[in-house]
């Protein structure tokens, strides 16, 4: 993160400005871009495995471009399994250039679900100005290949 990111976050309140943060009944507008990214995860550790274990669940993130103003922006939207199979389908039926609206639906991690609504087609300036947007890095989670893994050590330095 470098000191301009610093100095947004401080302004538009911090790195959840980062993520699509949804309360129940509201909505958001905007495209899916680049490739997501997938992990496991075991509530309520933030950790982010690369393999399944047992009592860890499938999580993905991905970038997700909104117009803030007059300007596109890149933040990132955040998924379980069943989200997930939804984007894909919408995906599918109407490919990634698309304006897709994002409803949630639920106030809790058990009653919680989101819909993921096609809006309209990107035009071929929409995809121009898309196209300029620095997209999130989404690997930036405490990643781990495996609980058990350690680091490796190199020799020792004697001192």
């Amino acid at each position: 993160m470098g000191w301009d990111q610093l100095k947004k976050a401080r302004q538009t309140g911090g790195s959840g400005s980062f993520f699509i943060s949804l309360k129940d009944g509201e909505t958001v507008q905007g495209v899916f871009r680049g490739e997501p990214y997938g992990y496991y995860r075991k509530f309520p550790d933030k950790t982010e495995y690369a393999d399944w274990a047992d009592g860890r669940r499938f999580r993905f993130k991905v970038n997700f471009v909104v117009k803030e103003k007059d300007e596109y922006v890149a933040k990132i939207f955040e998924g379980s399994k069943t989200v997930s199979e939804q984007l894909l389908d919408v995906i599918e039926e109407y490919s990634q250039d698309a304006v897709f609206k994002i409803k949630r639906a639920g106030t809790t991690k058990d009653d919680t679900r989101y819909t993921i609504m096609h809006v309209r087609k990107l035009s071929d300036d929409d995809k121009a100005a898309l196209d300029n947007v620095k997209l999130k890095d989404l690997k930036g989670g405490r990643s781990r290949k495996d609980e058990k893994e350690t680091p490796e050590v190199e020799e020792e330095i004697p001192f």
